[in-house]
């Protein structure tokens, strides 16, 4: 799978006002004036809800096409959408106890993680191209999702830990040198293999 160039480059400055417009207008709305202390059809509400579809749309939906991965943008539409509403409509209730409170912290830390592979996923993989020399390592798609996967998965924790009072720095950095021992193993028998 190769990068495709960017050939237009005045529609790919049409594309970022617009997705800069639509991130404003979710923390403008929905953070600044707090829409979601307002009824479910509250107009402002309303409108928070088409820009968490259109802001994650039409950042992430061009970053799909030029990576030929059309499953990317729907992806990043769904974890940014859950995320978001998770974040601004319903929050944990913090008079609550962690067990009714555990459906909405599930969903949120599911758009969080999916939230951290859209954003992470092509960063590794735009890394791996950078860093490889050889045309298969650079051009090898599973790594760029394990590497995203396991960063994922390493924040998921951490938020966890966190929730339920476990979180301190041996835990964090302990974790941390798991999944990098299991990506080292990982690219290390990667090489013996090529």
């Amino acid at each position: 799978m190769a990068t495709r160039a960017i050939k237009n480059k005045g529609t790919v400055a049409l594309l970022s006002a617009f997705a800069g417009l639509a991130w404003a207008g979710v923390i403008g709305f929905g953070v600044i004036y707090n829409v979601g202390a307002y009824g479910f059809w509250f107009p402002g509400r309303l409108l928070v809800y088409v820009l968490l579809l259109a802001a994650p749309a039409l950042t992430f939906m061009p970053i799909g096409r030029m990576l030929s991965a059309s499953w990317y943008g729907w992806l990043a539409i769904t974890g940014w959408f859950i995320f978001g509403f998770m974040l601004l409509f319903t929050p944990p209730n913090p008079t609550q106890r962690w067990q009714e409170n555990l459906p909405s912290m599930v969903l949120f830390l599911l758009g969080l993680l999916l939230v951290i592979y859209s954003i992470s996923w092509p960063a590794f993989y735009l890394l791996g191209f950078r860093l490889y020399k050889t045309r298969v390592a650079r051009y090898n798609m599973l790594r760029p999702h394990r590497e995203a996967a396991f960063l994922s998965i390493y924040v998921i924790s951490i938020f966890t830990m966190g929730a339920l009072r476990l979180l301190n720095s041996t835990f964090i950095f302990a974790l941390f040198l798991i999944f990098l021992a299991i990506e080292l193993l990982i690219l290390s028998r990667g090489k013996q293999n090529s």
